[in-house]
């Protein structure tokens, strides 16, 4: 079903053209009975006053009577009068009432009576098609009413539907206009009982989702701070081990170094995780707190270069950044953030040896800062599903290794959508790899158009 109002339209207007229908049926049928029986007096008056004046003019000629009728005046089996159009032979027998016959090859209604006194019959006809047109058109005048009144019923079923269908386009507006975040109880009283049951199951699933959230948010705090902590004592615990483990140059004790080494590497893979799993709990919007201000991307991206700049050393990777320096108005902790998740990834999945190149360009009202490694890229088809939670895609033999969870590029598509930004994927033309192109804007008005978006 596409539309109530138009199935209610529909069903309606059928419904009332079908009675009426029946209705105009039923007065067919019952004019057609008047119109026999009102045809069957007109006929036996005509034969009652043919045999009336036949008695007292035996010589009566047709001439008095239309020329669409036919009669005969019959004593017993002698033809004593007749109508210029009827021949010698009696048209119908001589038993009374309505008889229908042929003659001449037109179809007659007659009428036949008796005189037992004067031992007169006579015998009185016209055409059958009169009585037929006469049928016709009171059948006509039974279908043209409806027929003229469909179109205004369809219209007033259509009106007063939609006015009675108000309340729902009221209660879709109500919701559409909501936040994400909004989950607040809907009046019940402002809506028709019809409705009521219907407003009542959807705050019950508000209270029941705003329950949920609440948990899942408590428990994603909750488990970020509670694991950070033992974390911490262990990693801190490992480094005083492996400080030990220099110390002494026996081969059995370095081969307990390197499993060591192996375990800090896990435990700051974990650490990293639950950083980014905390990052993105802080960035829902009940948790985010904005701080706009101008915000030189030029100098931002260079610190974040400069943080990442013993990791990239490591792998001996080549990072370009070009572009004229501008500030925008947003958050700088979110932008740092988001611009260091891009590049860690970068990082991650460019081999040793490899260039990444920034750059960065303006329009009137946007800035787009442009992210290209020599990596093995995304296939297509992943695009849209790389920024979705925990999702890390097919993982080939260059990139089956490469640590990570999944959640970095949701955090980046979260700070985007916090300042009405965008991302666009695509092979770089240029190093081979992923190009990450991000859109920010880059006036004032815009970014409070996000922020009212997002309240």
């Amino acid at each position: 079903m596409k539309s109530i109002r138009g199935y209610l339209a529909v069903v309606l207007v059928a419904t009332i053209c079908i009675v009426n229908f029946i209705a105009a049926l039923n007065g067919y049928l019952g004019s057609s009975v008047s119109a026999r029986q009102l045809l069957e007096s007109r006929l036996q008056n005509m034969a009652q006053t043919i045999l009336s004046l036949s008695k007292d003019n035996p010589s009566l000629t047709s001439s008095a009577f239309s020329q669409d009728s036919i009669f005969q005046v019959w004593s017993a089996d002698r033809l004593l009068n007749q109508s210029e159009n009827a021949g010698k032979t009696a048209l119908v027998e001589s038993q009374a009432g309505l008889h229908i016959v042929n003659y001449n090859g037109v179809q007659w209604q007659t009428f036949v009576i008796h005189d037992d006194a004067s031992e007169l019959w006579v015998v009185y006809g016209e055409p059958n098609d009169q009585y037929q047109k006469l049928i016709d058109e009171l059948a006509v005048r039974s279908i043209l009413p409806i027929i003229w009144v469909l179109p205004i019923i369809a219209i007033l079923v259509w009106f007063i539907t939609g006015f009675g269908l108000s309340p729902l386009r009221e209660l879709r507006a109500s919701l559409s206009n909501r936040s994400e975040r909004d989950l607040s109880e809907i009046d019940v009283e402002r809506y028709p009982q019809e409705m009521s049951h219907v407003v009542s199951a959807m705050n019950s699933l508000f209270s029941r989702l705003e329950e949920a959230l609440g948990r899942e948010r408590q428990f994603a705090a909750n488990a970020a701070h509670e694991l950070r902590t033992p974390l911490a004592v262990l990693k801190i615990n490992l480094h005083n081990h492996l400080r030990w483990l220099g110390e002494n140059v026996e081969d059995e004790i370095q081969r307990d170094g390197m499993e060591q080494e192996q375990l800090l590497f896990s435990v700051k893979r974990m650490e990293k995780s639950i950083e980014q799993i905390l990052a993105l709990h802080q960035l829902t919007p009940e948790n985010f707190k904005r701080t706009i201000a101008p915000c030189n991307l030029k100098r931002l991206l260079q610190a974040v270069i400069l943080d990442l700049y013993g990791s990239l050393r490591e792998k001996s990777l080549d990072v370009e950044l070009v572009g004229d320096s501008l500030s925008i108005p947003a958050d700088q902790n979110a932008l740092y953030t988001l611009f260091t998740n891009i590049l860690e990834n970068c990082k991650k999945y460019t081999p040793a040896g490899g260039q990444i190149k920034i750059t960065l360009s303006y329009t009137d009202s946007l800035a787009c800062v442009r992210i290209e490694d020599s990596g093995p890229g995304i296939a297509p088809e992943n695009y849209g599903r790389v920024f979705e939670r925990f999702y890390r895609g097919e993982q080939s033999d260059n990139t089956q290794n490469v640590p990570g969870v999944g959640i970095g590029l949701s955090i980046v598509k979260r700070v985007l959508e916090l300042h009405n930004g965008d991302i666009v994927l695509a092979k770089s033309s240029e190093l081979g790899g992923l190009c990450a192109s991000i859109f920010l804007p880059t006036s004032q008005h815009t970014q409070q158009l996000g922020e009212s978006h997002e309240h």
